[in-house]
């Protein structure tokens, strides 16, 4: 979503683009079971699931200068300021080798190993740049363009993070078993960058 705010001669404009992005995905990786060993009448074998979300933020203000181009052609330049903000996580159950017997002598629940990744393809962003492109009318007040800029932009990249859980069960107190830390790095970029973009504006 884009708004921008004309001066009273249509000349200039302050923008600002905002991109709200959520995804949310379920895999299954291990089936429940009721079936127990020697007919025990231990607890239902749990559905195994990994989990990722993720969500991303960015905001884009910026200013723009027009020129007089034909009837219905507005051609601009400009600056933009960008800040964009990515998470990420992703939860994994498994089966731990020990702790779920599950007999028909000592049926017990079954314990679940859950491992929690944070920050891998999370990222922050920041960047400034030149913009120039143009608006055409094909209406009074709706008009469709293209934009193309020139800047600079930094990318910086949080630790992941591995937790390690044990689930509680009739017998066992749920514990975090580890916390590993994996550093990631930095990136940089100057230069051109296309924007394959189609803009539908709606002047009101």
């Amino acid at each position: 979503i884009s708004f921008r705010k004309f001066s009273a001669d249509g000349t200039s404009a302050w923008r600002l683009n905002l991109f709200i992005g959520l995804n949310s995905k379920t895999k299954v990786l291990g089936q429940p079971d009721t079936t127990h060993i020697n007919g025990s009448s231990g607890s239902t074998k749990p559905e195994l699931d990994e989990k990722t979300t993720g969500m991303t933020i960015s905001l884009r203000p910026g200013y723009e200068k027009h020129f007089a181009g034909t009837e219905r052609l507005s051609p601009y330049w400009g600056v933009e300021a960008s800040f964009t903000l990515s998470t990420a996580k992703v939860v994994t159950d498994n089966l731990p080798l020990s702790g779920n017997t599950n007999t028909a002598t000592t049926p017990t629940d079954w314990m679940v190993l859950q491992t929690t990744k944070k920050g891998d393809g999370a990222s922050t962003t920041i960047g400034v740049g030149l913009i120039a492109g143009f608006d055409y009318y094909i209406a009074k007040n709706l008009s469709l363009g293209a934009e193309f800029g020139f800047g600079f932009t930094t990318t910086s990249m949080p630790d992941i993070e591995d937790e390690t859980v044990v689930s509680a069960t009739a017998t066992t107190v749920a514990v975090v078993k580890a916390v590993d830390k994996k550093i990631q790095g930095k990136s940089m970029q100057v230069g051109p960058n296309a924007i394959g973009q189609f803009k539908l504006g709606w002047l009101f």
